[in-house]
């Protein structure tokens, strides 16, 4: 009867592990993963298997985890966090060319919606970021701006 017990107890833990390891896996995929923590929570997100678009617009308005852009008539959220914004000195009404991809995010509460991810930004003449790093601009390093 102990011999049967082992073996019971041994595949549980097997099918366990297999679980754990399957859901590990999906978390890390390009689909759909925790992009950085923020203060409302973890937020998830989804790179867009798009190419690098470039934008040229106005500061509209400034958030907690994005700046509005207008950019042709339309609003687009560029997303960085606010110290990042507020390092680099960004306010309303300046001009913003900014290179990166969009990205599917959600955050708890909320929906999926699309945001800008920008790799580079160049704000009234100066650059922040490089673009073939192919990483959030405020990642790149944050102990040069401001």
């Amino acid at each position: 009867m102990s011999r049967n017990r082992n073996i019971t107890v041994g595949i549980a833990l097997i099918v366990v592990g297999f679980l754990g390891l399957t859901i590990y896996l999906g978390s890390i995929v390009n689909w759909g993963y925790p992009m950085w923590p923020s203060s409302g929570g973890p937020m998830m997100g989804r790179w867009s298997s798009g190419k690098l678009e470039t934008m040229n617009g106005t500061v509209e308005k400034i958030e907690r985890m994005d700046i509005e852009l207008e950019v042709n008539g339309k609003e687009v959220e560029v997303h960085d966090p606010l110290w990042f914004w507020q390092s680099i000195g960004i306010k309303e009404d300046d001009m913003v060319t900014a290179k990166g991809m969009f990205a599917s995010m959600m955050q708890p509460g909320e929906g999926w919606h699309e945001e800008f991810i920008p790799f580079e930004l160049t704000i009234n003449g100066k650059t922040y970021g490089d673009v073939n790093k192919r990483v959030p601009v405020w990642m790149q390093c944050p102990s040069s701006y401001g």
